[in-house]
C-alpha cells in the first residue's frame, strides 16, 4: 500500500506479491478487511474485564493460476463504506477502542492450511476542505470550531 491511513467513502488500492515455492498451484487468494473493537468496563466487585470483538467488513476473493515455483502480484482495490468508526487506542477512561486490519490469505488447496498476511490500517475522520469553510466579511480566520482543524 501506498499509505495506511484512510477516509471512510476512500479506495484502498493494495498489491499483493506471491511468491510460489512450492510443486503445486495456487488457485485462491482471499483480501478481507477486519475491524477490532475492545471494550473495557468492571464486574460489581470492581474487577476490570475487557473484551474484543472482531468482524469482517469487506471480502475480496481473487481466483488465480499461480503456477508452481512462480511469483505473481495482484492489484485490488476495495471500497470503504461510507460510516466507519474512527481508529482509536485504549486511552484512561474510554471503554471502547477500534482498530482495523487488512488481511491476505492465501489457501493452500492440498493441505488444511493456509498463510495469512495481516497489514493494520488506520481510519480518520474526513479531513477538512478549508476552502469550503465560511470566512466572515474581513476576518482572517475560520468562523466555526471544526474549520479550524
Amino acid at each position: 500500500m501506498e499509505k495506511n491511513t484512510f477516509t471512510p467513502g476512500e479506495r484502498v488500492i493494495f498489491t499483493t506479491e506471491i511468491h510460489n515455492q512450492t510443486s503445486k498451484c495456487i488457485k485462491t487468494v482471499t483480501f478481507a478487511l477486519y475491524i477490532h473493537v475492545q471494550y473495557e468496563g468492571f464486574t460489581p466487585s470492581a474487577e476490570r474485564r475487557s473484551r474484543v470483538d472482531s468482524s469482517e467488513l469487506l471480502r475480496q476473493e481473487a481466483n488465480t493460476q499461480i503456477t508452481p515455483f512462480n511469483t505473481t502480484k495482484i492489484v485490488s482495490t476495495l471500497n470503504l463504506p461510507q460510516v466507519l468508526s474512527v481508529s482509536s487506542g485504549m486511552r484512561d477512561g474510554e471503554i471502547m477502542s477500534t482498530h482495523y486490519e487488512l488481511v491476505s490469505t492465501v489457501h493452500l488447496p492440498w493441505s488444511l492450511t493456509s498463510v495469512k498476511a495481516k497489514v493494520p490500517i488506520i481510519i480518520t475522520s474526513a479531513p477538512v476542505d478549508p476552502d469550503s469553510c465560511p470566512r466572515l466579511e474581513g476576518a482572517a480566520s475560520p468562523k466555526s470550531q471544526e474549520c479550524q482543524n
